[in-house]
């Protein structure tokens, strides 16, 4: 999942389980993901590396 947003709630929808169909492989299920941690993150870019910095 991939979303920028303020609303825990939207996250938490994209982080269930899901049920869907493959023509060639049939019911496929995504299990739900179980979030670890939450607080204010920011993109650093420093001396040619990219991290994930916890404000």
């Amino acid at each position: 999942m991939e979303t920028v947003t303020n609303d825990a709630k939207e996250i938490e929808r994209g982080l269930r389980k899901d049920t869907y169909q493959i023509k060639t492989m049939g019911k496929r299920v995504q299990p739900a993901a179980r979030p670890v941690g939450e607080g204010i993150y920011e993109i650093v870019r420093h001396c040619g590396n990219t991290n994930l910095a916890r404000l």
